[in-house]
């Protein structure tokens, strides 16, 4: 890993270097994080695919009394992956 900034520019790295439960807390709507890797140059023909392999839980901050907006959740993840500059 080369670097672990939360949207406040702090570095998280502590929180996602061990599976331990030292989990990184996210409580408002509009937090994200972004992870730096290496990553070995690839042809320019080919696309790259990431995993992720997580532990812990996530909790969506969406209003309870309403139904699951899943919509909404793919819209914001792509939004704030523009609004960062990880997506063009």
């Amino acid at each position: 890993m080369i670097s672990a900034r939360d949207n406040y520019n702090e570095d998280i790295s502590e929180f996602l270097s061990a599976v331990d439960e030292n989990y990184l807390a996210m409580p408002s709507v509009g937090d994200y994080f972004i992870v730096e890797f290496e990553a070995p140059d690839i042809d320019k023909n080919l696309t790259r695919t990431i995993f992720l392999k997580s532990t812990g839980y996530y909790e969506i901050h969406l209003p309870k009394d309403q139904p699951m907006q899943t919509q909404k959740i793919v819209r914001n993840w792509f939004s704030a992956r523009k609004d960062c500059g990880v997506l063009k």
